[in-house]
């Protein structure tokens, strides 16, 4: 058993695992493992999908031909 940190609900985990996704029941919050001696949780973080679509062409100025 382990607390919420957004809203300090009890939340049972059956075999944790470090990375592991939960969801809070009492306030939707979504949260991560993040150690299992003690068994702590914290605010899932996500990878920011936008970040993978940069492309190195954007960058160039269309007006600059002078290549």
């Amino acid at each position: 058993m382990v607390l919420c940190p957004e809203c300090e609900q009890k939340i049972v985990i059956n075999r944790p695992k470090i990375g592991m996704h939960t969801v809070c029941r009492n306030c939707g919050v979504e949260l991560e493992v993040i150690s299992l001696r003690p068994l702590e949780l914290d605010w899932a973080e996500f990878e920011d999908e936008d970040d993978d679509d940069w492309d190195d062409d954007d960058d160039w100025d269309d007006d600059d031909d002078d290549w």
